[in-house]
Formats: C-alpha cells, structure tokens, sequence
C-alpha cells in the first residue's frame, strides 16, 4: 500500500489530514504533502519573497512570515483554531542554498564558472 492509499484510509476513518510546512519557500514541499493527500493548513517562511510566491501559489493556505526560532506551538495552534488532535503533522525541508540567488549560483552558471 502507498503512503498516499495509507493516508487517504486514514482520512476516511476520521484522522486528520491537515499539516503545517515549515522553511516552506515557494511551496515545492506543500505541493508534495497535498498530492500525497494531506492539507496544508498553514506555511512559514521568514523570506518575503519566497513567501510571496507561496502565497501566490496557495492562496487558501495560512501564511506567516516569521523565524521558525521564535514561533511557538501554543502561538501556531492558536492561529490555526485547530483542537487536540486536528493536526496530522509537520513537514519541513532544508533550504535550497546550492541553487539560491543569495550565494551567487544563478550568476555563476550563466558565466560559465564554477
């Protein structure tokens, strides 16, 4: 059986399928956690633009912009109105730092350069 097969059994047996997507950037891991079936309740991304985009890209989704460090379960459960037991989980993945603006690659490849 398939992590999508086990989650919608799971669903359909009253389980939650919601999740918060935390380091979410654009939305490449909110998008996986959705067609995996699970409902991504709400984002946090500290960068603007990356947020933006995600914004842009869920508009159904809550988004906060803020440092993950200084974001506080209580503080996230009372945002999202959820009840014990109504979040499913937390997915969250690492920055894409070999392939961001912010370190050059993007100016580095197009001059050929390493």
């Amino acid at each position: 059986m398939t992590n999508a097969t086990n989650r919608s059994a799971a669903t359909m047996s009253g389980d939650s399928d919601k999740v918060v997507d935390l380091f979410s950037g654009a939305g490449g891991l909110t998008l996986g956690a959705a067609r995996a079936g699970f409902s991504v309740c709400c984002a946090v991304e500290l960068d603007c633009h990356a947020a933006a985009t995600h914004r842009r890209n869920f508009p159904e989704t809550l988004h906060i912009e803020e440092d993950v460090s200084r974001l506080t379960g209580r503080r996230l459960n009372g945002a999202l109105g959820l009840r014990t037991g109504e979040l499913a989980g937390i997915v969250g993945g690492p920055p894409v730092a070999g392939v961001g603006l912010r370190n050059g690659f993007a100016i580095r490849n197009r001059s050929g350069s390493s």
